[in-house]
């Protein structure tokens, strides 16, 4: 949301985040655990495609607006899932407002959520009390026994929260995905510019490279146990042949790239680990992620002194990677999702600047190295499970203060 506050009722975008960022967890244990895929359903295609017929919300209880018994024609319905622990779920959900109010009467938006761990009847009572004003057009519904859940998440086989599902003015599925990135689907499926054969090949192509990427994650993951570095190399490789928005079975999407370049480095295979990191760094996914570019300077490190081309690339990952972490900081939020970003990966960017200040020490540039490390020890969590921890932190750049100016 552009706007300061959500009406009369509303909280502001600030309360929002602190809601998502420090939501206390206080189900009971009896409740159900947050929803996972079983091998099998992982194995298994998805029942659920991109222009199939949309499944109907069944719901336990409608805790706002009218109940949605069926899909009326000329109507596109946006139907997110989400749960009160989820923290980027309650930055995205306020957003639904905005859809809804910029397209009205065109659009109905139902935000639905499961019984679960940490996710109780009361936690999703309050949540939704702070979340929506009391003039919000969001309907919102409590799952019953699952079967809204099964029928959308678990049939595209993607558990993961937030998720976004679009029906469109025939009752067709037309879009799947992150809620953030929705609106615009909306939009082009409203003016009946959306091409639902191409949304659907796109669907099915990208349901076979998860699988695809899911089975090499299995790989990958026996190959470490066994200590045996090429089959895991093999198998990162053939992760990185899969796009990285669509690889599935480990987290971050983009992990495979710096555990390549990692691997080649142990492997003392330093000019491929170079060639590896460079198509890293230029890739969608990873040139614009911050944390992905200086996992790769990490990666890169050999552990001794570097070859001058080594030093050369990590130092441009690392002034790449700070480049954005900069733009990023010094952006203002135009909405809960992106204040919620933005707080969120205040302590995540100290990582980066740790990694830039090694790849500068370790260039010469004594100053900027110590500038940058004490930026990060600014942010970093007291938590001594940490690793690298604060002390550690504070003893490298004792050590860099201790060293003897450049003449």
């Amino acid at each position: 949301m552009a706007r300061g506050s959500l009406g009369a009722a509303a909280c502001s975008v600030a309360g929002i985040v602190s809601v998502a960022i420090g939501m206390c967890a206080t189900g009971c244990a009896t409740y159900d655990s947050p929803l996972y895929l079983t091998p099998e359903e992982r194995a298994e295609p998805a029942s659920l495609v991109t222009g199939d017929p949309a499944p109907p919300v069944v719901a336990a209880e409608w805790l706002r607006g009218p109940p949605v018994t069926a899909y009326e024609p000329g109507t596109v319905y946006v139907i997110d899932f989400w749960s009160s622990w989820c923290g980027p779920c309650l930055a995205s959900l306020p957003l639904l407002d905005d859809l809804v109010g910029r397209h009205q009467g065109r659009v109905v938006a139902l935000a639905v959520t499961r019984i679960e761990e940490d996710n109780s009847p009361s936690d999703i009572r309050r949540t939704a009390r702070e979340l929506f004003p009391a003039d919000s057009s969001v309907r919102v519904a409590i799952d019953s026994s699952d079967a809204s859940t099964r029928a959308f998440r678990s049939a595209v086989r993607d558990a993961a929260l937030p998720r976004t599902f679009i029906v469109d003015q025939h009752g067709r599925l037309a879009w799947w995905g992150h809620p953030v990135d929705a609106a615009p689907i909306v939009d082009a499926v409203l003016a009946e510019r959306w091409d639902l054969d191409a949304a659907r090949r796109a669907d099915l192509e990208a349901a076979e490279q998860r699988a695809f990427s899911n089975r090499l994650v299995q790989q990958y993951i026996a190959a470490i146990n066994r200590g045996d570095k090429t089959a895991a190399l093999d198998a990162a490789r053939g992760v990185c042949s899969v796009p990285v928005d669509r690889t599935d079975g480990m987290s971050p999407p983009w992990w495979a790239w710096p555990t390549r370049v990692g691997l080649l480095v142990r492997l003392d295979r330093h000019a491929e680990a170079e060639a590896v990191a460079r198509e890293a760094g230029d890739l969608p996914g990873i040139r614009d992620e911050p944390v992905a570019l200086s996992e790769l300077v990490t990666a890169l490190d050999p552990g001794r002194k570097a070859d001058p081309s080594t030093a050369r690339l990590r130092l441009d990952l690392a002034r790449q990677a700070m480049e954005l972490v900069d733009a990023g900081e010094a952006r203002t939020p135009a909405n809960s999702w992106e204040q919620y970003m933005q707080h969120a990966e205040y302590r995540q960017n100290g990582s980066v600047m740790v990694s830039a200040s090694d790849a500068l020490a370790d260039d010469g540039q004594i100053e900027a190295a110590k500038a940058l490390l004490s930026r990060a020890i600014a942010r970093w969590s007291d938590d001594p499970r940490l690793v690298p921890s604060k002390t550690t932190l504070k003893a490298r750049l004792a050590a860099l203060e201790s060293l003897p100016l450049a003449q």
